[in-house]
Parts: C-alpha cells; sequence; structure tokens
C-alpha cells in the first residue's frame, strides 16, 4: 500500500491540482484472456466502490494500473469510449506470480487517448495478469457557455464615438445571468475596421490584453458582408471587476460571442 501511495503522489505532481484519485481494490485477482476474462470494467467498479459518485460529471483523465503478467509478455491497454491508448507490456517473472509484495507488481500509467470522456472506460488485458489495485484521475467536467451578444454597431473613436462595450451589462440585459456565478475565458469578435488599423482590447477588472488589429480595408468596410473573426482571451487569472471591449478607431462590430465557464 504504501508503494501505491508514492504511485498516486507521482501521478499528482504531474497533473493539474483539481484532479481527484480513486483507488479500486482488485484483491489480487487473476484474470485470463485466454478464458474470457479480459476486461476491466471501470466505470462499474467506480460506481460499486463510491456510491453516489456521478461519473457524468467527470472527466477521466489518467489511469494507472497496478498489476503484473506470469511471464512478461502481456499487455494492457486503456479503452475510452471507441478509443484505444498504445498497449503497453506489464511485466513479470513465473516465480513472483503469487507473490503478494509490492514489488512484485508493475505500475502502469495509461492517459485518456480521446478529448473527452463519452463511452465506456476499460482497461482491456491480453495474456495471464494478476491485478492489485487500479488508480482512477478524475477531474470536475468543465461547463462552458457561449452566449451570443448581437451589436451591429459602426463606432468610430476617433471622432468622439463611445470606446466601450460594457459586456456584464449586455448579458444580463440578453440572458438573466448572474455574471458573478462564471468565469470569462475570452471573447470572440466578429468585426472589421477600415483601413485595418483599428484595434480591440479584453478588459477584466484592471487589466488589459494586448490589442489585437482587427482586418479591413475601405472597400469591405462599407460591404454588409467581409467581417473579420478574432479571439481575445481573458487577460488574468480571474474574472473579478469589469469585462468590457475597449475599442480604437473606425470599427464596426457584428457581434460578440462571451465564453463562460461555471464556478
Amino acid at each position: 500500500m504504501l508503494k501505491l501511495i508514492a504511485s498516486v503522489a507521482l501521478l499528482m505532481s504531474s497533473s493539474a491540482m483539481a484532479s481527484k484519485f480513486y483507488v479500486l481494490n482488485y484483491n489480487n485477482v487473476k484474470m485470463i484472456s485466454s478464458q474470457g476474462q479480459d476486461t476491466l470494467k471501470l466505470k462499474q467498479k467506480l460506481k460499486a466502490t463510491y456510491p453516489g459518485i456521478q461519473l457524468q460529471k467527470m472527466e477521466l483523465m489518467s489511469v494507472m494500473m497496478v498489476g503484473k503478467t506470469k511471464h512478461g509478455q502481456g499487455w494492457a491497454e486503456l479503452r475510452v469510449g471507441q478509443s484505444y491508448s498504445p498497449n503497453q507490456t506489464v511485466k513479470g517473472k513465473p516465480f513472483k506470480f503469487q507473490s503478494g509484495a509490492d514489488k512484485s507488481y508493475d505500475r502502469i500509467l495509461f492517459e485518456n487517448p480521446k478529448t473527452n470522456s463519452q463511452g465506456p472506460w476499460q482497461i482491456k488485458l491480453q495474456g495471464q495478469f494478476r491485478v492489485k489495485h487500479v488508480v482512477v484521475e478524475l477531474s470536475k467536467k468543465i461547463v462552458q457557455k457561449n452566449l451570443q451578444l448581437v451589436y451591429n454597431i459602426h463606432r468610430n473613436t476617433m471622432a468622439g464615438a463611445p470606446n466601450t462595450l460594457f459586456l456584464k451589462n449586455r448579458l444580463k440585459n440578453t440572458y438573466g445571468i448572474n455574471t458573478q456565478l462564471y468565469k470569462i475565458k475570452g471573447v470572440t469578435i466578429v468585426g472589421k475596421s477600415q483601413f485595418g488599423q483599428g484595434t480591440v482590447r479584453l478588459k477584466v477588472g484592471t487589466a488589459l490584453s494586448i490589442p489585437t488589429k482587427m482586418a479591413g480595408n475601405p472597400v469591405i468596410f462599407q460591404t454588409n458582408g467581409n467581417f473579420d473573426t478574432d479571439y481575445l482571451a481573458n487577460p488574468k487569472n480571474n474574472s473579478n471587476g469589469v469585462w468590457q471591449l475597449k475599442l480604437k478607431g473606425n470599427i464596426k462590430i457584428k457581434k460578440v460571442i462571451v465564453h463562460l465557464i461555471k464556478k
């Protein structure tokens, strides 16, 4: 168990602090793939071991298996949905196969092979195995809202037009949401400037993003299309204070998409 704790600590050192680790005890179970014993069903085991766990709200980050093979030739792979990680050889020797000593087990780390966690979570085995523990690393699923604010405005700040778009007020008025419950990840701006020199900056609190130029020229500026699309990330590590767009130049803004994450 001490070796297991050390292995989990190693996993934690390379993972996001928001991750949690769930230990599944397999009690040194013997599994032989040629006899149809080739699958560890992790979702079912998690639900049985941790009643009430809400896996639909979790993302699978990684899995570590503590196990061994009889001849050191067996291999294992992680399945998530229809995606598989590269298979990895699991060490072992015949004279150590019956031993319960920590040092007789191999530690195999699998990363989630896909960009989401939909579908089954399984470890597929090939060979003759003994499995002691599986450690599953989960993180809270990020719930993101992409809220579109339609503007269709023309602002010539050089001629004295207002240069600020107040995003929090517009979000409250349009969607009735409580912005205090969300973090702002960034914004996508659809717009253009008359000479391709107009700039836009995202202000969060007192922090400002670097100026981003909006493409354009005098010909396309007069049309109803040919808008540029730019993404501005939150310039600070929190979302306290104002959420504003600062404009400079002769600019048309068609819409702004605000990317929010639930706290």
